[in-house]
């Protein structure tokens, strides 16, 4: 309790035990254990009671304060920890949006690459060697789109020869 009271605690329980009900009852404690068991105290029961209840009562007040003052802490502790929930809350629902928009970007860059170079092989595949993909990119879905439009200007040229040949 010394280590961790606030000073104005420790000053009130301080004041308390140096009352003088507090101070009589430490002497009536005294008293009790330095008497041998059996020997009569010389003191009077209602004495002792009305003094015993007086520092009972003082330090009563005491402890109503030191319990408001937990109760104070209690809720700085409960302010404190609700504060950091909601940033902590903040925080990850910032994350969230920001991992679900790039996700987002990243999907609809895909996805439009994908379809690009699929209408130009179901082009090819209708033999349209005109066909070409317009996607340009430093990905593997550019080198895929370039290695496509090779690929079909290769075989336009490798027609070409053939029919050349043929002619």
């Amino acid at each position: 309790f010394r280590r961790q009271a606030s000073a104005a605690s420790l000053k009130q329980f301080e004041t308390v035990l140096h009352t003088a009900a507090a101070l009589e009852v430490a002497r009536l404690q005294r008293v009790a254990i330095e008497t041998p068991l059996g020997q009569p105290l010389g003191i009077k029961p209602d004495s002792w009671f009305v003094t015993s209840t007086q520092r009972i009562d003082q330090m009563s007040t005491v402890e109503h304060a030191l319990a408001a003052n937990v109760a104070e802490l209690a809720n700085q502790a409960l302010q404190h920890a609700k504060r950091a929930l909601w940033l902590t809350l903040t925080g990850t629902l910032a994350a969230v949006l920001l991992a679900g928009l790039f996700s987002w970007r990243i999907i609809r860059t895909i996805g439009g690459a994908v379809r690009d170079i699929n209408a130009v092989l179901a082009s090819l595949a209708e033999r349209d060697l005109t066909a070409r993909t317009r996607y340009r990119s430093q990905d593997e879905f550019g080198d895929i789109a370039d290695n496509l439009n090779r690929m079909a200007h290769e075989i336009t040229d490798i027609i070409q020869e053939i029919g050349h040949a043929t002619a």
